[in-house]
């Protein structure tokens, strides 16, 4: 994980002791119940070293969520020029082993004390353009898409909660397989107005 406070070694690690000690209390509590107080005796500063870094608790959690947002940015941009099926599962396979390097933080954040939103930002961007936003364009199609995403969410907490045990190739693989192939044939498949179950008759 990246830190912004970069070039002071003091800031760095004040904001570090910060970070951490708000991933530790998201362990056993929901944001929403995390104060200033509690966050600066687990860090062991005062509320004006605080202040001095963040405006509130909320603020705090968008720094850590943000830079990790950047960082799968980062994986798209560097992975852009692949192309194809190569592309998107490469990006994936980027993304878990992110997840893995980065357990300790991330089991946190992807479990339902954190943020939800979060979350799903934080994998619908492994489906970014073109694989998610242009098939996107009915209502039943967005369904699919939310499906796919939240199934993904659920298999990323899963393995982090079961120990990696895993490998992230493995993982990678199947949210692979089981969303972004299947999606990419709800451009091509025309809209049959056959319920299921029913047969096509000649």
């Amino acid at each position: 994980m990246t830190n912004s406070a970069t070039g002071d070694p003091r800031k760095l690690y004040t904001e570090t002791m910060i970070r951490d000690s708000l991933i530790a209390l998201l362990e056993d509590r929901p944001l929403h119940e995390i104060t200033i107080t509690a966050l600066c005796q687990r860090a062991g500063i005062n509320r004006s070293t605080f202040y001095a870094h963040y405006k509130n608790v909320m603020e705090l959690m968008e720094h850590i969520e943000g830079e990790t947002l950047e960082w799968i940015r980062g994986v798209i941009v560097s992975t852009a020029n692949q192309g194809g099926n190569e592309e998107k599962l490469r990006r994936i396979e980027l993304t878990c082993q992110y997840i893995a390097s980065n357990s300790s933080y991330l089991g946190v954040l992807m479990n339902s004390n954190a943020n939800v939103d979060f979350q799903y930002r934080f994998m619908s961007l492994i489906y970014e353009e073109p694989t998610l936003q242009d098939i996107v364009d009915t209502e039943e199609k967005r369904l699919k898409v939310q499906f796919a995403v939240n199934g993904a969410i659920g298999l990323i907490r899963h393995w982090l909660k079961t120990g990696l045990r895993t490998p992230y190739t493995k993982i990678a693989q199947i949210i692979y397989s089981m969303s972004i192939v299947p999606m990419e044939f709800l451009n091509d498949r025309p809209e049959q107005g056959v319920a299921i179950g029913q047969e096509h008759k000649a």
